[in-house]
């Protein structure tokens, strides 16, 4: 009885693990496939210095086809290795320059899969158009917030509420930036 027991139990277990191998098979494949090609306007700049060699279509997709930018500036580096520890690792972060408001750093996990990537830039693009939008700004240790002043120190990074819009977006955003570059 008992042996019968553990045969059934690795089986389930080697059924399941074919399973997320052949899942994460096709899933690769998806994500490898060559982007759908669009003309993007000249004014539209992305200056990537990462290896992320699909970034920079990815990026002009989500600045013209779903934001409507026409005029950006927007520079994509990996997230400094020193912000990144074992209790906490940046996806992303944007920043929009202090000098010129249609210029942006977006900095990146050098780890992220293609899928990662694009939910990554997804959820930055939501904090460029705050910024474009005017909702938002920060400086140092503040943000600003449609108009409210709030040390950044006082709300966790989950209750902030640009981080709540661009959390509960992304998806959505993902999902049409997937089928403007795949489909």
């Amino acid at each position: 009885m008992k042996n019968k027991f553990v045969l059934v139990f690795f089986s389930i277990i080697l059924i399941i693990a074919i399973f997320i191998v052949l899942w994460n098979i096709k899933e690769n494949r998806f994500y490898n496939r060559p982007f759908i090609k669009y003309k993007y306007p000249e004014t539209i700049k992305v200056h990537n210095g990462t290896n992320f060699s699909k970034a920079d279509t990815i990026i002009l997709t989500l600045a013209n086809q779903i934001f409507k930018i026409d005029t950006a500036e927007i520079f994509i580096y990996y997230v400094p290795e020193h912000l990144n520890s074992e209790s906490m690792q940046f996806y992303g972060i944007v920043q929009q320059s202090e000098f010129d408001n249609k210029k942006f750093i977006i900095f990146v996990n050098k780890k992220l899969s293609t899928k990662d990537l694009l939910e990554t830039l997804s959820h930055e693009f939501v904090h460029i158009d705050q910024y474009d939008r005017g909702d938002l700004k920060i400086i140092g240790n503040y943000f600003i917030w449609k108009g409210d002043t709030v040390d950044m120190r006082d709300v966790k990074y989950e209750y902030r509420p640009f981080e709540k819009e661009a959390f509960s977006k992304q998806s959505y955003i993902t999902k049409k930036l997937v089928k403007l570059l795949y489909n």
